[in-house]
C-alpha cells in the first residue's frame, strides 16, 4: 500500500513539472511568434515608386510590395522562422537604383521604420 501512495505521489509531481515546463516554454517564444510591422517612408528627393523586399541571412527574399512616391506603407512580416536571425532591406526604384538596409536583427512583435531618403532604420 506504501508502495502505491508513494508512486502516486511520484506520478504527479512529475506531471507538475511537465506542465510548468511546457507553459514556461510557450511564453518564452509567444513574442517570437509575433508578425513584424515595417514602415517604409518613401521621401526620395528624386520622386520614384519603389518595390521593397526582405531578405534573410540565407538568401530568401520575400517581396513585401510597392510605396509610391511621397508616402508611407506599413507591412507585415509574419515569418516567425526567421524572427531572430538577420535581414536586410532593399527598395528597388522605377529606374531600377537599389536602396539597401543595413543589416538588422528581427523580434517578434517589433515595428522597424526605414526612412529610404536617408537609408535610416529604426
Amino acid at each position: 500500500m506504501r508502495k502505491t501512495a508513494g508512486m502516486w505521489r511520484i506520478a504527479a509531481v512529475a506531471a507538475l513539472a511537465i506542465v510548468v515546463a511546457c507553459a514556461t516554454g510557450r511564453e518564452a517564444t509567444e513574442g517570437a511568434l509575433e508578425p513584424v510591422q515595417i514602415v517604409v517612408e518613401n521621401d526620395l528627393d528624386v520622386p520614384s515608386s519603389v518595390s521593397v523586399s526582405i531578405f534573410t541571412e540565407g538568401g530568401m527574399e520575400v517581396n513585401l510590395g510597392s510605396v509610391e512616391p511621397g508616402e508611407q506603407r506599413t507591412f507585415t512580416y509574419d515569418r516567425a522562422t526567421m524572427v531572430g536571425k538577420d535581414h536586410r532591406l532593399v527598395a528597388t526604384t522605377t529606374g531600377g537604383a537599389e536602396i539597401v538596409s543595413r543589416d538588422f536583427h528581427l523580434q517578434g512583435g517589433e515595428t522597424l521604420r526605414w526612412s529610404l531618403d536617408e537609408n535610416t532604420l529604426i
